[in-house]
């Protein structure tokens, strides 16, 4: 029978893509003392560990730790922080990388187990309503590191960007609880109301009839609603103009300016 260190020791280091075909790797995973642990010193995030200690209270350890050789922690590290503060060395389930702590291999991963974390998004709407069914549960949001004003907040934003016009003007707006900027139809110029400044646009009517304007609002399902401003910002690009409004004129073939 061969171990997970024979295996690992198989393969090539620095060249992880070139699997075998059909290749299964099985995680080579331990349970090791806290104090046998020691965080990389090259680690660039810093988490919130108070987040992360309160998910732990109410949730337990849902995940282990990966380390390199030496017990050189490879991602997990603030999850490593939370379970050694209260001093009693406890056990730590881990997965092993038989790889050199500071070899390209070892780095590779814990950047990447930083990067691709940040460079995933939500989808607004499913996490509103994921969100909205544990606030209704007997814990609420607890070790879930939101509190009922981020719920409202993200509620808020996805309203504000609903009844966004399609050539409203990027204006400074409140960001979503997880600090990124909501999506919304922006940089084209519009006279209207931003959500921001309140007040239904309807309401404005007799502004736009002064400047002989009119506007149009467009609908689409919040699931689809970021592809269709992501659509409309390359279609920016592509034809050099600086609204979604003038991206509409040249798509219908209406000449004219804005």
């Amino acid at each position: 029978m061969t171990s997970a260190n024979e295996r690992n020791d198989a393969l090539p280091e620095n060249e992880p893509e070139r699997l075998p075909q059909g290749y299964a790797p099985r995680l080579d995973t331990r349970s090791v003392r806290w104090s046998s642990l020691r965080p990389h010193p090259e680690n660039a995030w810093n988490g919130d560990t108070d987040a992360i200690r309160e998910s732990v209270d109410a949730n337990g350890v849902y995940r282990p730790v990966v380390v390199a050789r030496e017990g050189t922690i490879l991602a997990g590290h603030h999850l490593y922080y939370v379970l050694g503060e209260d001093g009693s060395d406890p056990m730590v389930d881990v997965v092993v990388i038989d790889c050199d702590p500071y070899s390209d291999k070892a780095r590779r991963i814990m950047v990447a187990d930083n990067r691709t974390a940040s460079l995933g998004r939500y989808d607004d709407a499913a996490h509103l309503r994921l969100l909205d069914a544990l606030r209704e549960s007997d814990t609420g949001l607890l070790g879930t590191g939101y509190e009922d004003e981020d719920v409202d907040e993200l509620a808020a934003a996805i309203r504000r960007a609903e009844h966004t016009p399609l050539g409203y003007k990027e204006e400074e707006r409140a960001p979503l609880p997880d600090g990124r900027e909501p999506v919304s139809g922006t940089a084209g110029e519009h006279d209207g109301p931003t959500p921001a400044q309140g007040g239904a646009l309807q309401d404005d009517a007799a502004r736009y009839e002064s400047k002989g304007l009119r506007y149009v609002t467009i609908e689409y399902p919040v699931a689809i609603y970021p592809a269709v401003i992501a659509a409309l910002g390359e279609q920016r690009k592509a034809l050099g103009v600086d609204s979604n409004a003038e991206v509409v004129m040249r798509l219908l073939g209406v000449e004219g300016t804005l």
